[in-house]
This record gives C-alpha cells, sequence and structure tokens, in this order.
C-alpha cells in the first residue's frame, strides 16, 4: 500500500485514479467485512487507503472481462480501459504508471 498511497500523491494533478476490486466467495465473511468496513473508513483514510472499491466474483463481470484468475492481483490500465500490465508488485507499479503518463 505505500506504493500506492506514493503514487496518489505524485499523481494528484494528473490522470490518474486507484480503483480496488475484491471477490470474497464466502458471502458471510463478505458481509461481516462490508459491515466492518463502515467502523474501519475511518482508519483505512488515516491509512491513506482512500480509493473506492467494488464486489465482484471471482467469475463476475470484471473478473471475466480482465480474465482475473489469481488474487490478490494489481494491473495497471490505460486510460481506455485496456490492461497494459499485469500481476506488478513494489517499483514494477511504479515505473508502469509512469510509462504510461508519458504516452
Amino acid at each position: 500500500m505505500p506504493v500506492l498511497r506514493e503514487l496518489l500523491q505524485r499523481h494528484a494533478e494528473r490522470p490518474f485514479a486507484i480503483l480496488g476490486i475484491y471477490c470474497d466467495e464466502d458471502l458471510a465473511r463478505a458481509k461481516e467485512r462490508d459491515e466492518a468496513l463502515g467502523d474501519l473508513k475511518e482508519t483505512l483514510g488515516t491509512a491513506g487507503m482512500t480509493w473506492p472499491s467494488f464486489k465482484d466474483d471471482r467469475n463476475g463481470p470484471i473478473s471475466t472481462a480482465w480474465n482475473v484468475n489469481s488474487w490478490p492481483r494489481l494491473d495497471v490500465l490505460d486510460r481506455k480501459g485496456v490492461i497494459r500490465y499485469r500481476n506488478l508488485y513494489g517499483e514494477e507499479i511504479a515505473q508502469a504508471v509512469e510509462t504510461l503518463l508519458h504516452e
């Protein structure tokens, strides 16, 4: 998460966004987490996780359209929504974002 927080700060004035997608299969666990998020939102905001997150299923429309078959996973999409980099971690994320912003 530190890399993502730093990217948000560095590119605050540029066409850059972070979106989260989660795919809990256990509905009871997902419900518990969603309810707990009400209490955790302030903590998450303080920790720097301020981006929106959406619920999908492992075979849901987002996972299917983007061919997601492992979790957690971080992909970098261009401004048209095309995945340009898959399964990145650490500094690879920042390098991919910089490359796309300079195109």
